[in-house]
């Protein structure tokens, strides 16, 4: 980061205040990616695996478009369900208080637990980046290389 941080220095229609906007960016983003990748991760760990790591959930409401019978681009939408019967060649399982969501809400809300902490850590190096001496509190989370 310091690299790119000085690349970007030399440049002379380059500001304190883009260089420190930039950092952001960069800091923000790479937090996101490392949350995609870890659902990736999760995601294929279900699928090849059978392991349950994209916690199953049970809901009582489900929309979807699939379930418009006139094939039409307009979700349906059913309230209050009670249970779910699912029919395979192993028999019939019931799943009572709901319908079973297979990991969509544990997705949606791991990623927007990383996008509150990619905000508040990018927002914190920032502080550091632009006043080292008053945030000290970000410099317990640099490695430092002792000598």
């Amino acid at each position: 980061m310091k690299y790119y941080s000085n690349l970007i220095k030399k440049k002379k229609y380059c500001t304190l205040l883009l260089c420190f906007v930039i950092g952001i960016i960069v800091a923000f983003c790479f937090s996101m990616t490392i949350g995609v990748l870890w659902e990736f991760f999760e995601y294929g760990a279900d699928t090849y695996l059978k392991l349950d790591m994209q916690k199953d959930r049970i809901i009582s409401r489900i929309s979807s478009v699939e379930l418009n019978s006139e094939k039409i681009n307009k979700p349906i939408t059913i309230d209050n369900i009670k249970s779910t019967q699912i029919n395979s060649e192993n028999g019939t399982t019931t799943i009572e208080g709901g319908y079973l969501d297979i990991g969509i809400n544990d997705t949606m809300k791991d990623l927007f637990v990383n996008f509150i902490g990619a905000i508040c850590f990018s927002f914190i190096g920032f502080l550091y980046i632009k006043n080292r001496e008053k945030y000290k509190f970000a410099s317990n989370f640099i490695p430092i290389k002792e000598k």
